[in-house]
């Protein structure tokens, strides 16, 4: 198990569940938030893997890419 939850889609995907859960519970529309953050999340802790970023690494591409 401790290893599952080192792999950066894992972590990625459980970050997007928990967002996706927190919005719920604010009332946003449940089931295509859910897919939509837990998709995004193992997209994001894929990406990561495949290209070796840290996650520091992965916010300062994001910030570059929407300050253009």
């Amino acid at each position: 198990m401790k290893h599952l939850l080192k792999q950066p889609p894992v972590i990625g995907l459980l970050t997007g569940l928990l967002i996706a859960v927190l919005f719920l519970v604010l009332g946003f529309w449940r089931t295509l938030l859910l897919l939509f953050l837990a998709g995004a999340g193992w997209w994001c802790g894929s990406y990561m893997q495949k290209h070796q970023l840290s996650p520091n690494d992965l916010i300062l591409l994001i910030k570059s890419m929407l300050t253009k």
